[in-house]
């Protein structure tokens, strides 16, 4: 049987009342009234917060409202905010906005596109690109501005105290740098042709500057380093080295390609490619993909420029000496935070793709010399699980379920699994055979204090003493607790991502997230070896803001919009900052409620939100109408804005008050049985939400998206206990997806194999439960009419899967309806065709679960 677990009533002002039913229910003409609520930022005390109200139909709007409520400015078309204690700043349609806080003033630079403040020196560096660049600098202390005009490039070095500026000059190139603190202007004396300068940066230390240099009537850019202190001028000239290779050039990088100082300031990284740029040799007209090709994009713009990958190339500043980095086979590289090593990665034995992330093999190279230090083969989650701390010391990676850590001094390599009792990875064969880790949460400042979590709680390492200790006690709370970090994302010249956990500073306060299963969640703070709670509810918590004086984030509940939150670190309380959609208070709200199968004999995990409709009356008979994705139930604590176009296809808000029950399953899954699993376990929990007689059995719908119209097209096909249906996007073959690619070129064999599909193997390897899940077959015992609709781009779920399914329905002589959506791709991106699918869905299940009458489209052969 189910147990309840939680029932929820209506908030004020975080107080709960009585369900009133003598007040309105929302209807359409109302939806216009809400919005949703973002925290977006704070001030870097609290005494600010910039709040984002995203409404459906009308005007979006930017509030920066103080803690205490006494002022709030309200902003519509402007982005890019910056909240300093005294100052906000912003980006309009027209230019750059300042707003004075403290004497309420403000002011507006017409004609600028981007900005940025210097909050040591309160300077504010406005910029304007057409062409060449224009920079403003304001003086917020002494009212001093400054005018740079006509720029080729500029660069502001890593104290903030000083700018590096080209001047556009055909006569001859003009540097000069000026000084945010004096205001004065200081000129690089250069004796060069004329050409162009860009991509300037300062070393560290603000002693060096270096830049891409061509020459007119060139194409391949020189290298130049100027040295501020004793005023000398390097140059780094690709065809005049020996040890350069003769069939490669300087490439200039592009935003997101690092041309970069080493950390001591005496080395520069730069990127490298072949000339003349390689061509496919396949001929005109055909394109050619071998089963054996490394490279397994299907698309040419992709394989041109994998064979035309760009290598790293690094100029010693000391010795005037180069070296190569990378190479054909180690192309895939990140410079480290200690940039005396750099970190290679290659994944060619391991294709062809079956994991979300491939695995790779890595290889620690030292800088100075190309010597390799360290190596280690199928390494799990390169871009996630592998790096190497600040300090360059310890690398760390991920392996058949074990967290490694690589002592470079000592030249160990330590397993976390040894010094921690509790699993640091999960397994879950229903989704994949390999464990997926609980995560790092990041360093401390001296490199040798790792956070690592196991299933529920955070642990401690000492790498240097090789001891752990647990800092939460959530494995007897039944809590997981996660630190609030923000990580670093490092890039590789091919701009692949590589997450590195958080810097930590433990002498400070941290402040951590916690939930549990029933998803009640909330925020702590661990201070001097101590946990203290600083809210855990049955409420949603999310969006946290870590300021100095303490922590912002939002609450919401099933019948309580988003509101902030503050908790003062200093004497412990917490105080509401604002309540979102105050005329909620104007408006019915309904009975929800989360409930968990009590019986262990049954599957695991099974559990269910409950919603009821406004003005429940438990003498009527209501129609129910299910949602499906995976694991819902956490809708128990979210508040649903009312819209009429939700990308679920259905606004909970609204189906409550046109009168139905909705149900928000969690589904479990057992390996290579998607579609068969989520359907035992679907009717595992409504043989116990039927004892409910207010739910009509026989007027019951499903709905789904993604993979959710997937888990719809299959139980469909397997039972006769749904009177509607609607399946958005959805897989019906799995076989066609497993051979299918999306827009780029990328094959789908993770999809099937180690992700959501649950199967564990490719298809001719597992023929028939290929088969006995893919709902295509299945077509001939599908008696509930089914709405299908697909974005008619979308590549991620092809909407073939969509167009089969519905042909094979046809064909069976089956109930139907197909709607495709012109330039809409998997997430449908147009307001109106979101609405559009809304209205057509609720119409759908009017018809079939209330006894109204056909729509027009939904009638045969009405065009």
């Amino acid at each position: 049987m189910f147990r309840l677990l939680t029932t929820l009533v209506l908030f004020v002002v975080g107080i709960g009342i009585p369900y009133a039913q003598s007040k309105k229910r929302p209807d359409l003409d109302d939806y216009k009234l809400w919005y949703s609520l973002k925290l977006r930022s704070t001030s870097p005390k609290g005494t600010w917060m910039e709040l984002y109200k995203d409404y459906e139909n009308l005007q979006d709007t930017t509030e920066i409202r103080s803690l205490s409520g006494d002022k709030r400015y309200v902003f519509t078309n402007f982005q890019s905010v910056t909240l300093d204690e005294d100052w906000c700043f912003y980006k309009s349609q027209t230019g750059i906005g300042i707003v004075n806080l403290l004497e309420d003033t403000q002011n507006h630079f017409e004609g600028y596109t981007g900005y940025r403040y210097i909050p040591e020196l309160h300077v504010l560096l406005l910029e304007s690109r057409s062409g060449t660049i224009d920079l403003k600098l304001l003086n917020l202390n002494n009212g001093r501005q400054q005018d740079l005009t006509d720029l080729e490039d500029y660069a502001l070095n890593a104290q903030k105290t000083q700018v590096v500026y080209a001047l556009q000059d055909t006569s001859a190139p003009r540097l000069e740098v000026y000084d945010l603190e004096t205001g004065t202007r200081k000129p690089i004396p250069l004796k060069l042709e004329p050409g162009t300068h860009n991509r300037l940066i300062w070393n560290p230390d603000s002693s060096k500057i270096a830049w891409y240099y061509t020459p007119q009537g060139t194409k391949e850019p020189e290298l130049f380093c100027y040295n501020l202190g004793d005023k000398t001028l390097m140059a780094f000239n690709a065809t005049n080295r020996a040890e350069f290779p003769a069939d490669k050039q300087v490439l200039e990088p592009f935003t997101y390609k690092p041309f970069t100082f080493s950390k001591t300031g005496d080395r520069l990284f730069f990127r490298i490619q072949s000339i003349p740029r390689r061509t496919l040799a396949w001929g005109s007209g055909v394109e050619i993909y071998r089963s054996k090709d490394v490279y397994e994009v299907m698309n040419p713009r992709y394989v041109e420029a994998h064979i035309n990958t760009a290598d790293y190339g690094v100029w010693n500043l000391k010795t005037n000496g180069y070296l190569q980095l990378t190479d054909s086979l180690w192309q895939t590289s990140y410079l480290t935070a200690n940039d005396s090593l750099i970190l290679l990665t290659h994944s060619k034995p391991y294709h062809p793709r079956i994991k979300l992330i491939n695995d790779a093999d890595i290889q620690l190279r030292n800088i100075m010399t190309g010597d390799s230090i360290y190596g280690a083969s199928k390494i799990e989650g390169i871009t996630s699980y592998t790096g190497i701390e600040p300090h360059g010391r310890f690398m760390y990676y991920y392996k058949n379920g074990r967290w490694l850590i690589y002592d470079i001094q000592r030249k160990v390599e330590i397993d976390l699994s040894v010094y921690i009792p509790t699993p640091l990875s999960t397994a879950d064969p229903s989704q994949s055979v390999f464990p997926f880790p609980n995560g790092l949460a990041g360093f401390d400042k001296t490199g040798t204090q790792l956070l690592v979590y196991d299933q529920f709680d955070i642990w401690q390492v000492d790498l240097i003493k090789l001891q752990a200790k647990r800092l939460t006690q959530g494995r007897e709370q039944g809590r997981t607790y996660r630190l609030i970090t923000e990580p670093k994302i490092l890039q590789d010249w091919e701009g692949t991502s590589l997450f590195t956990p958080d810097v930590l500073d433990l002498e400070k306060p941290l402040y951590l997230k916690s939930s549990d299963e029933a998803y009640r969640s909330g925020f702590a703070c661990y201070a001097n070896g101590k946990l203290k709670n600083i809210a855990f509810k049955a409420s949603r918590h999310y969006s946290p803001k870590i300021t100095e004086n303490g922590l912002y984030y939002l609450e919401e509940n099933q019948d309580l919009p988003p509101r902030v939150m503050f908790w003062n670190r200093a004497n412990t309380t917490l105080k509401r900052g604002y309540q979102s959609n105050r005329h909620y208070t104007r408006f019915t709200t309904g009975k929800a409620e989360l409930l968990q199968l009590d019986n262990e004999k049954q599957m695991d995990g099974l559990q269910a939100t409950l919603l009821y409709p406004f003005a429940y009356d438990a003498s009527k008979s209501y129609p129910m109408i299910i949602d499906l994705y995976e694991q819902n139930a956490g809708a128990i604590h979210h508040y649903s804005v009312p819209i009429l176009g939700d990308r679920k296809g259905v606004n909970y808000t609204r189906l409550r008050s046109e009168g139905y029950f909705v149900l928000c399953p969690d589904l479990t899954y057992k390996s290579n049985q998607p579609g068969e699993s989520s359907k035992q376990s679907l009717d595992l929990i409504l043989k116990e939400v039927l004892n409910n007689t207010a739910i009509d059995s026989n007027r019951i719908g499903l709905n789904g998206y993604s993979f959710g119209g997937f888990e719809v097209n299959y139980i469909v096909g397997s039972g006769t206990r749904y009177a509607a249906a609607v399946s958005g996007g959805g897989l019906s073959d799995l076989t066609r997806k497993y051979t299918t690619v999306d827009r780029v070129g990328n094959t789908k064999f993770y999809h099937l194999e180690n992700y959501q599909g649950r199967m564990q193997g490719p298809y001719y390897e597992n023929q028939q439960a290929y088969m006995d899940n893919s709902p295509i077959w299945k077509v001939d015992q599908v008696n509930t009419p089914l709405l299908l609709y697909a974005g008619k781009e979308d590549y991620h779920v092809n909407r073939n899967q969509s167009i089969a399914f519905y042909l094979g329905l046809k064909r069976a002589g089956k109930e139907s309806t197909l709607l495709l959506y012109p330039d809409q791709g998997h997430a449908f991106s147009n307001l109106k065709a979101i609405q559009d699918v809304n209205d057509r869905i609720l119409a759908w299940f009017e018809h079939y679960l209330k006894g109204g009458s056909k729509s027009l489209w939904m009638k045969a052969n009405a065009y």
